[in-house]
């Protein structure tokens, strides 16, 4: 079993990497919707090092909410049509303020925020934070969407398809990023 957060205090308590794949099907339902075999991929993550949840679900359809309870490990978001409406409470828990953050910050971790692109409500805040960014590429993701609602997405895509691509943090980059800041920490690192 996992030892409860209060005791979270050896400083030779091991580094957490909390990687979510937004977006990313589970094994089974890729293989049995898809026909696709994500086996190979699953069995490399295993052999680094990581858990993998075969049986995992979202409890809600918005990522958004679905982050946020989980880092506040509750149920952050009432019933109803007005759950969004609450943009600013969301924002601060997807950009570190939240219970599962402080958790470790008490038990002296290192906190590394890796935001998965250019999307305001994600990016790092507060202090003593070590971010890792996207590179910078494109437009960001809310003029992406917003240039999308109108007409000169076509004309863009056409004449100068580089240039409405936006910032993204690729797995690939933010492991070369972290591998980078292990060598500097000599504490634990929780990262999400």
């Amino acid at each position: 079993s996992a030892p409860a957060p209060s005791s979270l205090t050896d400083e030779n308590y091991p580094s957490v990497y909390y990687f979510i794949l937004d977006g990313y099907g589970r094994a089974d339902q890729l293989k049995s919707d898809l026909k696709f075999n994500n086996t190979p991929f699953l069995d490399g993550m295993r052999q680094l090092g990581f858990q993998v949840l075969e049986k995992s679900t979202a409890n809600f359809p918005i990522t958004k909410f679905s982050i946020s309870s989980t880092l506040s490990m509750d149920y952050v978001v009432k019933p109803g049509m007005a759950s969004g409406k609450d943009y600013l409470k969301y924002q601060a828990l997807l950009g570190g303020y939240n219970p599962v953050v402080q958790m470790f910050r008490n038990a002296n971790y290192s906190y590394v925020h890796a935001p998965p692109g250019s999307w305001d409500a994600t990016r790092c805040r507060g202090e003593n934070v070590i971010c890792i960014r996207a590179p910078k590429t494109g437009i960001n993701e809310t003029q992406a969407s917003l240039l999308a609602a109108t007409p000169m997405e076509i004309l863009l895509l056409k004449f100068f398809p580089d240039k409405i691509t936006h910032e993204i943090s690729k797995l690939p980059y933010v492991m070369d990023q972290l591998l980078s800041i292990r060598q500097q920490i000599s504490g634990p690192i929780f990262s999400f």
